[in-house]
């Protein structure tokens, strides 16, 4: 009676646990869809359908990843740090880690932000940026250096940082710092009132409300929010916050993209352009293929594309 009563008890149970390892097809569909759109190109579309597939499970980082690319797509520099590094967390020994910390990497250089040039491994990095300038960092009570701080090896896992500086009211955070990625902590003080003047201590009150873009010297032209600017010695005064920088050069596309600005500080940016003319006669060249009679094949391609990509992350969704 004992063995009757087990095994179906047993048989059951593998079932239940097959049952559960099968992903919600909507959840696929969604993440699929999200997949096709980005590699064709369809990034607005891409991100609807991956940010559908992340609110079906947020706990898968395969939507996180995409993501992220989307938004180095899109030149939303956070936007891509911020999903990245979700996807890392989220699954550090994912198969695809390498191609996220790239991405990673790559959007945090867009965004100006200093690198760490060395090969991290297992091991975590943190840089912290805030107001003001020269605010003592420590990190578990040990003195890492100042603000800005460049980004500093640690072990990686949950640090307490304290941030610092006489005149101003310290600042207390916890941060997750990540394996083989730099963790940016940003901080900006706020004065102490019961200290002495900010003037008294010897700080700029012009430092402490704006902060300052570099720019490359052969532009032709910058917008912020639409507005023309002129750079003085490559460098364009701006309040803090997140602004909208259009950059143009003669003979290529313009560069856009959202710049951060911190009081105090300055942010280097680095465009890379486009020329106008090659992309033309790309652009031309793929029309004529499609007027020629190409169109069919492209879309048996897309087929083949959408068939050998859907078996490939419909298995990686089972195994993340």
């Amino acid at each position: 009676m004992v063995v009757s009563f087990v095994r179906p008890v047993a048989i059951l149970i593998a079932l239940t646990t097959v049952v559960a390892a099968q992903p919600n097809p909507v959840l696929t569909k969604e993440f699929q869809d999200g997949v096709d759109a980005f590699r064709l190109g369809k990034f607005d579309e891409a991100k609807q359908h991956l940010l559908k597939a992340r609110a079906l499970d947020p706990k898968l980082p395969g939507p996180n990843r995409f993501l992220a690319a989307v938004a180095q797509a899109q030149g939303d520099w956070q936007g891509c740090i911020d999903s990245a590094r979700l996807a890392i967390e989220l699954n550090p020994r994912s198969g695809e880690i390498a191609d996220t910390k790239k991405v990673h990497d790559e959007c945090r250089m867009s965004a100006g932000r200093a690198p760490y040039r060395e090969e991290l491994g297992d091991s975590a990095a943190i840089a912290v940026q805030g107001t003001p300038p020269g605010a003592t960092v420590k990190v578990g009570g040990l003195n890492y250096g100042a603000t800005p701080l460049e980004p500093r090896p640690i072990t990686a896992g949950k640090i307490e940082i304290d941030i610092e500086k006489q005149g101003w009211k310290p600042a207390h955070v916890a941060v997750n710092a990540l394996p083989g990625v730099v963790t940016d902590v940003i901080v900006d003080l706020e004065p102490d009132p019961n200290a002495q003047s900010n003037n008294d201590l010897g700080v700029s009150t012009t430092s402490l409300t704006t902060g300052r873009l570099a720019v490359p010297s052969d532009i032709s032209a910058i917008t912020i929010e639409g507005q023309s600017h002129k750079a003085v010695d490559g460098v364009v005064t701006l309040p803090p916050g997140t602004h909208i920088v259009v950059i143009e050069r003669e003979g290529f596309d313009p560069w856009r993209r959202r710049v951060r600005i911190v009081a105090g500080q300055k942010n280097r940016i680095e465009p890379v352009f486009v020329a106008t003319a090659a992309r033309e006669k790309k652009e031309k060249l793929g029309m004529a293929l499609v007027g020629t009679g190409a169109a069919i094949g492209v879309f048996g391609f897309v087929a083949m594309l959408k068939s050998e990509f859907a078996m490939k992350d419909a298995r990686e969704i089972n195994r993340l």
